[in-house]
Parts: C-alpha cells; structure tokens; sequence
C-alpha cells in the first residue's frame, strides 16, 4: 500500500504522506514480529524488506538520509537464512530482481555491491530458467507456447550480460578505490603527475572482449535477424539485455575511474558512436510505442547521453527520458534528467576551456547534488 499510495501521490503532484504512514505501519509491524532467526527467514519477512526497498528507492530525494542499502543488506542476511533452512528459493525471480538492483547501484557508485557480490561469489543467481514468475510445478519459470522457439536463447543472453555487467560494476568500484587511494585528479595529472593505467585498461578489455563475444554468438545474432520481429516477454528480455549490452559497453569505455575519458584509446570513438546510436534507436521504439512501463531503458540513455559528442543526440537522450517521466513510482527518472542536463551544462563549460569535456565526471556531479541513485528507472 505505501508503494502504491508513493506512485498515486508522484502522479497527482502531491505530499506521500499516507505512503509515509503506510510505510512506517509496516515497519513498526515488522520489527515487532521479528523473534527469531525462523521470524527473519519467513516469506513474509522477505518479500516485506523486498518492497520496503523498492518504497526505499522510489522515495529517494536529493540530500535526504534513505534506509535503501539497510532494507539490501538485511536482504542479503534474510536470503542466507533461507538458504540454510530451506535449502534453496521460493521466489528466484526476487532474488535476480535484487541483484540487478544492486548491479545499477554499482554502476552510479551508491552502492557497494555487496548484495550482488555475494551471490555471484557464492553461485547463488538463479540461473536463466528461474528469472520469471510465474513458477511451474517444477519450481521453474512458466514458458508459454508460442515462446518456447525463443525465450531459453532469449533468457540465456539475458543472464550472460547482466553477470558480465554485474562484474563490470565490481571491476569499476575496485579501480575507482584504487584510484582515490592515489590522490589523483585531473589537475595533477595536468602538471606532470602520472597514473598508470595499463594495468587497468587490461582488466576492463577482458571484460570488453566477453561482451563482443557475446553479441558474436550465433544463436544472438539469429535473434537479431529474425524476419518476425519477437513480441511480449521475448521481445521485452531482449530489449533489456541489448540495452544493457550497449551501456556497459559505454560505461566500460568512459566511468570506470575519473580520468578514464582522458586515457581512452581514440579507435574506441567509432564504438562509443554506433553504440550510442543503437540506444536511442531502441529508446525511441520504446516510447513510439507507447512502452513506457520499460524503466530499464533509462540508464542507456543517461549513459548514452553523457558519452556522445553530438549536439542532436544528446538533446534526443534527455527528451526520450523526459517523455518516460510521468509513468514511474517516484521521482528517480525527473532526477536523472536534471543531473543529465547538468552533465550536460558542465560538459560545455569545460569545451569552453580547454576544447574538450573529457575531464567531466558525472558520479562527482551526483554527489554535488546530494543524489545517491539506486536505480535510474523507478
């Protein structure tokens, strides 16, 4: 009830304070039921801290103190519990949907990973066949009839993106560390300071390289040329993973430490361009088609809209994801936009000065802002 009493009151323009009455209801009933470890480890308890979080993320404003990555670790204590009681998952699909969560919390530098960290070091994604609800007998995601020729390739491609993505944000707050523990800025390195980054740019380029084998194989590909283009959740699966594909790609090119844009290799700009392109392609399906329930298409576009040096697409990225603006929970998506535009405003300041804006970086334009986002699209 306070998710949806948040989304009637974002929709309406109006204060959540029965969202805020909901919530803490809720958790004022939670925390006195809670016992014992067979308290915590209850579906109810679960799938409670599960919407808490969403509520959580959803509710988020700039500079304000949230309870998100409190509601994700004590998930992540919850779902070890169940591990050991049950010896398995009621709802997978729950458990993948946290993960990508804290896979987008990764790549903002909110999060820490560590929910997600946790369950690809301990094996714990569900794998493929798990990843939708409803569940069959067999515990299994139900495949309907008409998807059978499609969805295992579809899910699979899926699956292998979003681990590639999820090891990719690990890499990004790993270097990023790194980096700060060296003390280097871009002004430093202006004066002759020096940051080796060879070693850095090898570990990014594996990662590279698994997801250009990944769009290489054939079963994709074949997807990709189908003469009847996929429709419902195939259709939808495949979006998710392309778009993902292409965003890391260009995250891996252009966020993965301050002064990365400043290092990258110059053949890497055709890339970041055709890549750039095929986003807003698919953005601008998405809307055309009135599917403004696809929030994941947000993130693409900030980061397509933050790597491209044209004027036209840039313009494009920000009013694709203004037109997605009314259909979500909160107020995340109107937030992204404005720190896009402020990207955007210090991107050009910057030309202004020294001819380019490769030295703009846009996690430090967030924490300027007071905006911890979790995820781009709620």
């Amino acid at each position: 009830m306070a998710v949806a009493a948040l989304s009637m009151s974002h929709r309406d323009g109006i204060t959540n304070l029965e969202a805020l009455q909901h919530y803490h209801e809720v958790t004022s009933a939670l925390q006195s039921s809670l016992r014992s470890a067979q308290d915590l480890s209850s579906d109810g308890t679960f799938l409670t801290h599960f919407l808490l979080l969403l509520y959580d993320i959803a509710a988020a404003e700039p500079s304000t103190h949230n309870l998100w990555s409190q509601h994700l670790a004590q998930l992540l204590r919850i779902v070890l519990l169940r591990r050991e009681a049950f010896g398995g998952e009621k709802y997978p699909f729950i458990i993948w949907s946290i993960c990508n969560i804290d896979m987008y919390a990764l790549f903002s530098g909110a999060g820490e990973g560590g929910f997600v960290g946790t369950m690809l070091e301990s094996e714990f994604i569900p794998p493929p066949s798990f990843h939708l609800c409803p569940l069959g007998a067999d515990g299994s995601s139900v495949v309907y009839g008409e998807e059978t020729e499609t969805m295992p390739t579809v899910l699979q491609f899926n699956y292998d993106v979003t681990i590639l993505a999820v090891r990719l944000g690990l890499l990004a707050k790993e270097l990023r560390e790194e980096f700060s523990e060296q003390h280097f800025t871009a002004d430093m390195l202006a004066q002759g300071g020096h940051f080796d980054t060879r070693l850095s740019q090898s570990r990014v380029q594996e990662l590279q390289d698994a997801f250009r084998s990944l769009w290489a194989n054939p079963s994709v590909r074949v997807l990709e040329k189908r003469s009847h283009p996929l429709s419902g959740r195939p259709r939808q699966i495949l979006e998710h993973a392309l778009s993902l594909h292409r965003a890391s790609m260009i995250y891996s090119m252009t966020s993965m430490w301050p002064t990365q844009r400043l290092d990258e290799v110059p053949s890497f700009n055709s890339e970041l361009e055709q890549y750039i392109g095929e986003i807003l392609q698919m953005a601008e399906g998405i809307v055309s088609t009135g599917r403004l329930e696809l929030r994941f298409i947000i993130f693409p576009l900030f980061m397509a809209g933050v790597a491209s040096n044209s004027g036209n697409e840039k313009r494009h990225a920000l009013d694709l994801i203004k037109s997605m603006e009314h259909e979500n929970i909160g107020t995340n998506t109107s937030a992204i936009r404005r720190v896009l535009q402020t990207v955007y405003e210090k991107q050009a300041q910057s030309f202004m000065h020294t001819g380019h804006s490769l030295d703009v970086n846009w996690m430090n334009i967030m924490i300027e802002h007071g905006l911890q986002v979790v995820n781009f699209g709620l």
